[in-house]
């Protein structure tokens, strides 16, 4: 196992990583706030990964939480496992790239969301934000996806490329995914919490996407409903029922467990559908 791939070193830190090897490099982002700009990029690879072979490449917000709960104060997903288990049945494996997210709680919100305020989930309070989501995606698909590109073995086309994430990140995901659809091919939005922002935001928002490039996009939406997790099912299925509308039925999925929480270890377990259904795996 090589110790270093272009920029990349390998990680050799405690982990909980039970398959795979995990590389990871720090990135500055020129637009975040001066304390917050250099972050660590993380790239899992898959058992087979040879530097020969291609692999569809999924994205995801929150970089910390893909596989070392170590790494993480929230706990991870445990994606190494998933691709293990989808290795196992269907002979498919992927590379996933991670960038971290900011610590503080308002900083990642900024980072991940496509409005400038938001409502205060404790004081139900309009709080006005500089956001910088838009930045955040443009980052992601001009400068970290060519990185990816040229460093590791990628099948580089829209059908081979999505994004992952949850709750703001889910958000981010369904962002960046219909703000560049000729780069994403699909997307995977958990619990997106769209219900922090204002009913007249989110109408205008969905109006705004392209609809005429989304058509063959893959699309799953997955929340709870149990405790915290109960704000999710309205903001998910209007989603949904917008998508239905001009996106082919095989190319939207609704999942709703409800007595799914909101947290890493329940997003874990609908990551193996999700994957299945996103990677277009049939079984």
């Amino acid at each position: 196992m090589k110790k270093r791939i272009g920029k990349f070193i390998l990680d050799n830190s405690k982990t909980t990583m039970k398959y795979g090897s995990l590389y990871k490099t720090k990135i500055t982002l020129p637009f975040a706030r001066i304390l917050i700009k250099k972050r660590t990029l993380r790239v899992w690879l898959p058992e087979s990964y040879d530097g020969v072979k291609s692999f569809p490449c999924l994205y995801m917000s929150d970089g910390q939480n893909i596989v070392n709960k170590y790494s993480t104060a929230f706990g991870d997903w445990d994606l190494s496992e998933i691709v293990h288990q989808i290795k196992e049945r269907y002979n498919q494996e992927i590379i996933i790239v991670g960038l971290d997210c900011p610590k503080k709680e308002i900083e990642r919100i900024k980072e991940y969301s496509p409005s400038n305020d938001y409502i205060d989930d404790v004081t139900n309070i309009k709080k006005e934000i500089k956001n910088y989501g838009d930045d955040t995606a443009s980052f992601i698909v001009n400068v970290i996806k060519p990185l990816i590109d040229n460093t590791f073995k990628t099948k580089k086309e829209k059908q081979y490329t999505g994004f992952l994430g949850s709750s703001m990140g889910g958000i981010f995901s369904f962002h960046i995914c219909t703000k560049f659809p000729k780069t994403f091919g699909f997307c995977g939005a958990f619990s997106p919490a769209f219900h922090i922002f204002r009913d007249e935001f989110n109408n205008q928002y969905l109006k705004s996407i392209n609809k005429n490039e989304l058509t063959d996009t893959k699309f799953y939406l997955y929340c709870g409903n149990k405790g915290y997790e109960n704000k999710y099912p309205k903001p998910t299925k209007m989603i949904f029922n917008y998508l239905k509308q001009f996106v082919d039925k095989d190319n939207v999925v609704l999942d709703i467990d409800e007595l799914g929480e909101h947290n890493e270890l329940t997003w874990h377990k609908h990551s193996l559908p999700a994957l299945i259904y996103m990677l277009d795996i049939k079984i």
